[in-house]
């Protein structure tokens, strides 16, 4: 009997033991399952671009940084302009008589040489205000200045920054000879203490380039008068050249050509001013015009609620339109004047 007993004992020691064994080696199991590795999940941001011209942002890169808004002078005296082909959008617009100026919005952060600069008009300062820009020009008009007052835009005045901000060269003649440069102007805005963002609204851009389903317009005449513009599409390029006065339009520090993914043609109301001499552009209101790009065109809308509202261009469905990555150059045109697609 004492034997069986003894047997018994052991047998369920045995039990016990290889019980235990076998619990020790699962929770080495689950210990070590919980201790290995998982690789981390590896979350791609999405890529951005930017609102002014459609281009991939470096990692660094901002939209919302501080932009410039740089008048430069277009009198034959004057051309060709440094620096417009670093420009993302490039305003062409009247002053007196037949000759135009360009306002270029500039977002880059590159050291760019900029002029011919010259004087302000009320419209101009209008459209920097859209912007939020930090507006570079020389002197302007009465209307000119009092509405940078008004609209309390961020200026840096040529007549107040001569031989500073602003340097003249000897290969022009005076006025159209002033010129500076985006970081001279950037070190300037800092000392006044100006706003580091700006508060364009942006466009739209397809990400690879695509056509508008519009009418051809591989050739565009804009007639100013006796200061014609034209746009010639390069089909291998799908960029459109442009033409002053029948001549190739050139970067006077680069000596290339300017190369323009989109034109956008605004039809504004035209008057005299007072004074028989500067023009008065309505600018604010709605109205018609055309968006060229890709070779083709297609008729659009645009609307402008206030001086200091953005500029809404909607296509003939009644959606915004949407453009091909690149420069852009708007066309400020009286709805009477010449206007042919080829």
């Amino acid at each position: 009997m004492k034997k069986i007993l003894v047997i018994l004992l052991m047998t369920l020691l045995l039990i016990s033991c290889q019980k235990t064994s076998n619990n020790n080696l699962n929770n080495n199991n689950a210990n070590n399952d919980n201790n290995t590795e998982k690789p981390p999940v590896v979350v791609e941001e999405e890529p951005e671009y930017s609102k002014f011209d459609g281009h991939l942002l470096e990692e660094d890169e901002t939209e919302d940084k501080r932009i410039f808004a740089v008048m430069f002078d277009n009198s034959k005296a004057a051309r060709w302009q440094a620096g417009l082909s670093k420009a993302s959008i490039v305003y062409e617009i009247r002053v007196e008589s037949n000759i135009t100026r360009y306002l270029g919005i500039f977002t880059t952060n590159e050291d760019v040489t900029v002029g011919p600069v010259r004087s302000a008009r009320p419209y101009f300062v209008q459209t920097v205000a859209e912007y939020g820009a930090t507006y570079a020009h020389f002197g302007g008009s009465t209307e000119g200045m009092d509405k940078i007052s008004q609209l309390n835009i961020s200026s840096i005045n040529g007549l107040t920054h001569d031989g500073t901000v602003y340097y003249r060269t000897s290969h022009k003649i005076a006025p159209h000879n002033a010129y500076t440069s985006l970081h001279t102007l950037n070190e300037r805005a800092n000392d006044f203490d100006y706003p580091s963002t700006n508060t364009f609204n942006g466009f739209s851009f397809y990400l690879t380039a695509q056509s508008l389903g519009g009418n051809p317009a591989t050739q565009v005449t804009i007639d100013y008068g006796s200061n014609p513009t034209r746009y010639e599409y390069d089909d291998s390029t799908q960029l459109y050249h442009r033409y002053k006065d029948g001549i190739l339009h050139l970067d006077e520090t680069t000596e290339e050509p300017l190369e323009v993914s989109n034109i956008i043609i605004q039809h504004v109301s035209t008057a005299i001013a007072p004074n028989n001499v500067h023009k008065i552009l309505g600018n604010v209101g709605n109205g018609t015009g055309y968006l060229v790009s890709h070779g083709e065109v297609i008729e659009i809308t645009w609307s402008k609620d206030s001086e200091t509202a953005s500029t809404i261009f909607l296509d003939m469905d009644g959606n915004p339109i949407t453009l091909n990555a690149g420069q852009t150059w708007i066309q400020w045109i009286e709805e009477s004047a010449f206007i042919e697609f080829e």
